[in-house]
């Protein structure tokens, strides 16, 4: 199942992929001009960004195994909860490239599958995804993370049980970002951990650090997020990593936010 999330075609292209084919790209057109100059060809062909980023675009699509899957686009009837039933209806079935709809999202289906296992065009489906716990909760967000930190109130990151074993993610003092609760669960704390610059004296957290400082902040239980370079805190529309530079920042496809509603009028 891909939703909005997973791009806005399915397949999807991501930036990296398509940076590296422009740059294998942009290498060869180079090559090509120093053999023009060395045997003295004048023939300028102008060099078309914008058109060489479409079909290297298209190119990588076709190429990838879920351009040929049978794929069904989905509206949404119900909006999707995890651990509840919701209903979507069938309103295209193709191959090749995808749109991802408005309001819905798309099912792909495996090589093996048989032709009258896939739904037909205005099928009403019914679909449920469950948890392994906590099944009585009605999810409609989740923010997932690796390792555990804090459980229970005793600070140990469980990054092996997890499956983690990268020395520099668990020992290195990087920038880190993380997330927990204090043992009411009426506080929750967003936490971000800067960045080692010696010359400046700040130093990052290593994970055993970072479950520490998640503790000592209250937190009961706590989790850590992506870090490294996607780590940054914004406050009242402010980058405070950066006091000399607060209105810039690398750009980021996913943030947790908090944000202050207006009341609304009569409430």
């Amino acid at each position: 199942m891909y939703n909005r999330f997973g791009g806005d075609t399915i397949p999807y292209i991501t930036k990296k992929e398509l940076d590296k084919a422009l740059s294998t790209a942009f290498e060869a057109a180079i090559e090509s001009a120093l053999q023009d100059t060395l045997f003295n060809d004048t023939t300028e062909v102008p060099f078309d960004t914008v058109s060489l980023r479409y079909d290297l675009t298209l190119s990588n699509r076709l190429s990838k195994i879920e351009h040929s899957l049978k794929k069904i686009s989905l509206k949404y009837i119900d909006k999707p909860v995890i651990n509840k039933e919701w209903r979507c209806i069938v309103s295209s079935i193709d191959t090749g490239i995808v749109p991802m709809p408005e309001n819905g999202c798309i099912f792909s289906f495996g090589m093996d599958v048989p032709l009258n296992k896939i739904p037909k065009l205005k099928d009403t489906l019914f679909v449920k995804f469950s948890t392994n716990v906590k099944q009585d909760i009605k999810f409609i967000n989740s923010v997932s993370g690796t390792p555990r930190l804090v459980r229970n109130g005793v600070a140990r990151h469980e990054a092996y049980e997890e499956g983690s074993r990268g020395r520099r993610f668990i020992g290195k003092q990087l920038s880190r970002t993380a997330i927990g609760t204090d043992k009411s669960r009426s506080k929750v704390f967003l936490v971000a951990v800067e960045t080692t610059i010696k010359s400046e004296g700040k130093i990052g957290a290593n994970l055993r650090e970072l479950a520490g400082i998640m503790r000592q902040i209250g937190a009961y239980n706590a989790m850590n997020l992506d870090g490294g370079g996607s780590t940054i805190m914004v406050i009242g529309n402010k980058n405070i990593f950066y006091k000399n530079k607060p209105d810039i920042s690398r750009r980021l496809s996913v943030g947790v936010s908090i944000v202050k509603k207006k009341p609304v009028a009569g409430s």
